[in-house]
């Protein structure tokens, strides 16, 4: 099974750096930042995750 991370590198509630030590820790897990997105992602950033996850999901 692989794993996914999405996450904002503008995350006030949780901070990006622990996204990229799961990173090192899960090797088989597929790892993207959206830049400047919060905690959440909305508007366009939502629209980015949303892309990002769909083409992840057609991989798997």
């Amino acid at each position: 099974m692989q794993h996914f991370l999405l996450h904002g590198t503008k995350d006030r509630i949780v901070n990006v750096s622990y996204a990229r030590k799961l990173k090192k820790i899960y090797e088989d897990c597929c790892y993207e930042e959206i830049k400047g997105a919060g905690h959440g992602f909305r508007g366009k950033d939502d629209d980015h995750a949303c892309s990002i996850l769909t083409d992840f999901m057609k991989q798997v």
